[in-house]
């Protein structure tokens, strides 16, 4: 922009020198044609006027006008041909020529100022329209991408290129680039040394820098950044000071449309998921109420087989029957399981919380625990002081019953599984901890263990019997009570170990 400056004021300046000449070429005709001075000096007083408006410059003016003023004393003011003056007249003249040139160029100046500033405020309010109106016409944040540096691109006159982000928040395989005067932006593929300096230099602070001969700008989100705008330094450099002020203004446009957009598409994704959820919750209780009923027959039926088959003592089919028990048991656990999960989900399930020893809902846990495993032992400790806690009974029992056969199915027949309750006074919380010395938890099963339908990265045969919903329950289970459920392995040998919290106060007042 300023070499075009540069070349606009040459050619003015050209234009002056002409005017100057063409002028000096009339006034020596008019000498010729013995026509009265005052003609003469019209046509230099002209010149200097037409050049004052031409260049919109005092210094031009004031050197055309004493230029005008020693050409007229020399070859038209008697004596000719040297600078001495005999009329007194001349020298009025000659500065009232100069007063008339300073106050022309002053009005002319103020004009051509004024007319250039209603130009740009015009120039700049259309470019602004332009593009809001493109942005208000897009449907994603690419869409707005390619409008914004589209409209960067013609402004500046280089070229601009823009960063989309992953939802993750880590920039994107490829850059969209708009090279002026193309008509519409393209897309190439992101360099690996240019995306990896552009990640390192994210770690800092600031919405704004510099990347190699780019200056870059930063949109953020509000969770992660969504994009970030390059444009070449050479192109700011050559922006006057009004002009950064309208680049401001296009920034935070392009900034608020893809946050709007963002936020759109985000609203449009969690609609998806809770409709998404409605339906899994709704096939799924309609499947459990739908299975649970066969379920209680198929186990009733299996219990009185294996009471006939022991007193007509066939062993053989008592097994099986017990073996169609157990089987029972656990598909009806998974039923029941899936009831609780999208009842408590749903909110369907309102807790009753009551003051309970929680002693006694350890021990009704364990109990029914042994009585469906009676070849496993289970190890008791709780604090010899009653352990009095608010809580819905029946919904913690279920925790227990959980914990204690994934506890189960993880550990061999006469592995140690421990139940333990303890106090913690200062944080105002019951401790309740389900341990086993079976193989553990993998390191990459830790961060997904209480996910629902989540199982064993292992996929062993008990894993693959469970649908991963018992420990979801859990979570859900401990959460509405106020408390925090936790799993680790064990740090004095193998095993697992659960661990869940519970206020001693019931916080809902």
């Amino acid at each position: 922009m300023n070499e075009q400056k540069k070349q606009k004021k040459k050619k003015q300046y050209l234009l002056a020198v002409g005017i100057f000449l063409l002028a000096t070429i009339i006034a020596s005709i008019f000498s010729r044609l013995e026509l009265p001075d005052t003609n003469i000096l019209a046509i230099y007083l002209l010149a200097v006027l037409l050049i004052v408006w031409i260049t919109n410059s005092y210094i031009v003016g004031l050197a055309a006008s004493t230029a005008a003023t020693f050409i007229f004393n020399f070859f038209y003011a008697e004596p000719l041909y040297n600078f001495s003056v005999r009329d007194t007249n001349y020298s009025v003249t000659f500065l009232s020529l100069i007063v008339i040139v300073v106050a022309t160029g002053t009005i002319t100046t103020r004009a051509t100022l004024a007319a250039q500033a209603a130009e740009k405020n015009e120039e700049e309010a259309r470019a602004l329209y332009d593009l809001n109106s493109r942005l208000t016409d897009a449907g994603e944040i690419r869409d707005i991408a390619a409008a914004a540096i589209y409209a960067l691109s013609g402004r500046l006159r280089c070229e601009t290129s823009c960063v989309l982000f992953t939802d993750e928040g880590k920039p994107g395989e490829t850059v969209l680039v708009c090279e002026w005067p193309e008509d519409a932006a393209h897309t190439r593929p992101f360099r690996t040394e240019s995306r990896d300096a552009l990640l390192q230099r994210l770690e800092g602070d600031g919405d704004i820098f510099e990347l190699g001969d780019h200056a870059c700008r930063l949109v953020r989100g509000p969770e992660n950044p969504l994009a970030v705008i390059a444009i070449p330094k050479r192109g700011l450099q050559e922006l006057e000071e009004s002009e950064d002020a309208m680049l401001e203004s296009m920034m935070a446009s392009i900034a608020l449309a893809m946050n709007r957009v963002y936020s759109e598409e985000q609203r449009i994704r969690d609609r998806e998921e809770m409709t998404r959820e409605r339906t899994r919750a709704n096939l799924l209780r309609s499947i459990s109420h739908d299975i649970r009923t066969p379920l209680s027959g198929i186990v009733g039926s299996a219990e009185m087989l294996i009471t006939m088959e022991e007193r007509d003592g066939d062993e053989v089919r008592r097994d099986i029957a017990k073996g169609i028990k157990n089987d029972g048991e656990r598909l009806r656990q998974m039923v029941d399981n899936i009831l609780s999960l999208t009842r408590l989900q749903d909110g369907r399930i309102a807790l009753k919380k009551e003051p309970e020893a929680a002693e006694e809902v350890i021990e009704a846990a364990v109990s029914l625990t042994a009585r469906r495993h009676p070849d496993r032992e289970f190890a008791v400790d709780v604090p010899g002081e009653l352990v009095l806690v608010p809580m819905d009974a029946r919904l913690v029992e279920q925790v227990l019953l959980n914990l204690l056969d994934n506890a189960v199915r993880h550990t061999e027949t006469g592995s140690e599984i421990g139940v333990s309750l303890t106090t913690d006074r200062e944080a105002g919380q019951a401790v309740f901890t389900v341990s086993d010395r079976g193989s553990g938890i993998a390191e990459a099963d830790l961060p997904h263990i209480f996910q629902a339908f989540y199982t064993d990265a292992a996929g062993d045969s008990e894993s693959a019997r469970s649908m991963g919903l018992g420990l979801a329950i859990c979570e859900t289970v401990v959460k509405a009570h106020g408390g925090v459920i936790s799993a680790r392995n064990r740090t004095d040998g193998p095993g697992a170990e659960f661990t869940f919290t519970i206020p001693m106060e019931d916080q809902n007042g």
